[in-house]
Formats: structure tokens, C-alpha cells, sequence
């Protein structure tokens, strides 16, 4: 845990209101620095707000349970539901205006208590809040500031408020992570592989770091970062997305090797963008072959792999039920060879989409379903 704590409601699309179940069924998620997060959902009707909450209990496991629930009036409860879990029992205040006006949004009293044994309001926690702005945004601004106490950041009455906003989104902008991870393929070569690699848009995005481990190794080993080398800079924060690729000519024909990508923020934050693994080979197949996805159904990643016999101008394309164009996943020239690429089909409903493989003068379409 930082000695500062920042807190951060996503508001997935934007105006006043969060809606119940009349077909948007808007949901609140807050994270605080990568410990804790928050969940807060409207359920089935308009005048409740359901808390649940989830702490990491490891580098790679976490435990969730349900908090309890809140009117949307602004009127103060606590985590009555929770059994231990996450937190102690009636230990977390928690308050939720949905009337619209400025200055009003969620407030949370958290006791250092139940951060952490090397959490106290000696560290000079941080905290901020979403409120509602004048633009009927939700912007989150300072809450008050600097907070010395036995609960960082909560006043219930929504009137202490101070501040301007601090990296509002958009109306429907939703920055979770450093960069949104839309794609990544590894191209094998002779005697190397290329990564190449999407994202759909990129918050406080520094750039990214690559590690890698050779088949027969236990460890992963930095072998390529933003410090060093121009490529792999981030865009900071734009709402656009990039492609980005990087060439490993350091590998041998016949071995597996898995790689890591990671996006690191503005602050050194690290966070794992996502993993593939790839074996170079000198042989080059003798026909083009589109395989099945794997797996297939998915949720929410899936492995479309494919043969190419010559070097030439590849595309890859996605398509929904309806024959609309939905995504590209590699549009550009490709060595021959067995390849590679990962679709991420978040923020896509389920259902059955196409993928179709364009390459010389072979062209072929495969069937696979997304089921979420």
C-alpha cells in the first residue's frame, strides 16, 4: 500500500442518473491503488444501491463478498452483510446521492484500521471522490484534500466539497487501466518473433515493458522498456488506441519462449497487459490454413491461429451475426510462417461473430461465440 491512497469512481456512461434495470443498468466501480474495489450496482429497482467489495489477498488471488445496500438519498449505512471477508463487520460507512444536483455522488468511511497495519493518518492519505459536476458529469475532485483522522475523505452531507475536477472522463469514458488491451498476436519468423500488440485507449499510459521466459526456465526476464527503447513509449491518456510491435531477434528455432507485456502509468505502476507464447520454426508451411479458435465458446479471449506460406499482405478481420464489420485484428505485411493472434471481446454482446482471413488469394471464414 502507497502512503497515498487514491480513490476513483468509473462511471461507465455519462449524465446525472444511475438507471435500475430499464436498459442500460448503469454500474459504480471504485479502486483504491490495486488493494481494494469497489462495486456499486443499482439492481433491480430505482431506490437501492448494493455494495460489494474485493481485497487482493495475494499477487494472484482476491477475495469478494457482498457489503450491503444503500438508498440513493444520501443516507448513511454500513457493510452490515459483510462476514469478515474483506473487511470487519459494520466497520465501512457508506452514503450514495443519485438526485442529479451538484456537488453529490458517493462517500465512503473507511478506518485506516482496515487497511493495513502500516496504514495511519501519519502516512497523509489522499482520497478522491466522483461527485456530479455542473456539466452533469461525473468529475472526481478533492476530498478535501489532505486528510488527518480516523476516516479518509467522508463528510455525508455532501456540502464540504472543495476543489475542481481532476481528470474527469468524457461523457462514456471509462479509463480502468494504463491501456486497454484490445489484441495481441506473435508473429514467428526464422530465428525470431514479432509481437504485435493494440490497445483501444490508454490513461497516464508511460509505456511498456516485455519479459520473457525461454521453455526449460522458471523465470520471466526483462528484456525490452519504454526507458530504453522509443517504440514502446505510451500515448499518456487518449481516448484513441495504438499499435505497437516489437521484434525479438534473440530466440532460437524450435524452442518455446512466453512472453509478458506490461503497461506501466505515470506513477510506476505496473500492470500485466497480457501474455502469449510463441515457438519460432524455419520451416514454412506449404499451404494456407485457417485453424478453429481456441477456446471455442470464449470468454473473453480467444487464440485464432493460421498458416501462411509465403511472405505477403495479411488481414484479419471480425464480424458480427449480422455481417457488420466489428474489428481488425492484423492488417499489414507478415512473414510466412505458423502465426498467432489473441481477440480481447470485451465490450462485445454475446453471441456468434465470423473471422476471416485475407492473404494472397486465399480467403476463408470460420464460425466462433462469444458466451459471456
Amino acid at each position: 500500500m502507497d502512503d497515498q491512497l487514491l480513490s476513483h469512481l468509473e462511471l461507465v456512461e455519462g449524465g446525472h442518473y444511475i438507471d435500475d434495470n430499464n436498459g442500460t443498468q448503469l454500474d459504480f466501480k471504485a479502486d483504491l491503488e490495486v488493494d481494494f474495489e469497489f462495486a456499486f450496482n443499482p439492481g433491480g429497482g430505482p431506490y437501492w444501491v448494493y455494495f460489494d467489495a474485493a481485497k487482493w489477498t495475494s499477487p494472484t488471488t482476491y477475495a469478494v463478498n457482498y457489503q450491503g445496500s444503500c438508498n440513493q438519498s444520501g443516507t448513511p449505512a454500513q457493510n452490515s452483510n459483510e462476514d469478515g471477508t474483506v473487511f470487519a463487520q459494520n466497520s465501512i460507512t457508506f452514503a450514495f446521492n443519485n438526485s442529479g444536483s451538484d456537488n453529490i455522488g458517493l462517500e465512503i468511511a473507511i478506518p485506516f484500521s482496515q487497511l493495513g497495519p502500516n496504514v495511519t493518518s501519519a502516512n497523509g492519505i489522499q482520497i478522491f471522490a466522483f461527485v456530479v459536476s455542473a456539466d452533469a458529469y461525473f468529475s472526481n475532485v478533492t476530498v478535501p484534500g489532505n486528510i488527518a483522522g480516523n476516516n479518509p475523505g467522508y463528510n455525508v452531507n455532501f456540502n464540504a466539497l472543495s476543489g475542481e475536477p481532476y481528470h474527469a472522463p468524457e461523457a462514456g469514458g471509462d479509463y480502468p487501466l494504463p491501456a486497454q488491451f484490445v489484441s495481441l498476436a506473435a508473429i514467428t519468423g526464422d530465428s525470431k518473433i514479432t509481437l504485435v500488440w493494440g490497445t483501444g485507449n490508454e490513461f497516464n499510459n508511460e509505456g511498456f515493458e516485455i519479459f520473457r521466459r525461454a521453455e526449460g526456465e522458471e523465470e520471466f526476464v526483462l528484456i525490452a522498456s519504454y526507458l530504453t527503447n522509443p517504440e514502446l513509449k505510451g500515448l499518456r491518456t487518449g481516448p484513441h488506441g495504438k499499435r505497437y510491435k516489437y521484434v525479438d531477434a534473440q530466440v532460437k528455432n524450435g524452442r518455446s519462449y512466453e512472453y509478458k507485456i506490461y503497461s506501466v502509468d505515470i506513477y510506476g505502476n505496473r500492470t500485466e497487459f497480457g501474455s502469449i507464447v510463441a515457438k519460432p520454426v524455419a520451416e514454412i508451411p506449404d499451404k494456407f490454413v485457417l485453424y478453429q479458435n481456441y477456446p471455442n465458446p470464449f470468454n473473453p479471449t480467444t487464440e485464432i491461429r493460421f498458416d501462411i506460406p509465403e511472405s505477403g499482405y495479411v488481414k484479419l478481420e471480425i464480424f458480427n451475426s449480422l455481417g457488420e464489420h466489428v474489428a481488425v485484428l492484423y492488417d499489414s505485411f507478415m512473414d510466412a510462417g505458423s502465426k498467432s493472434v489473441k481477440w480481447n471481446a470485451v465490450g462485445f454482446a454475446s453471441g456468434v461473430y465470423f473471422y476471416r482471413l485475407t492473404a494472397d488469394n486465399f480467403v476463408d471464414v470460420k464460425k466462433m461465440v462469444l458466451m459471456k
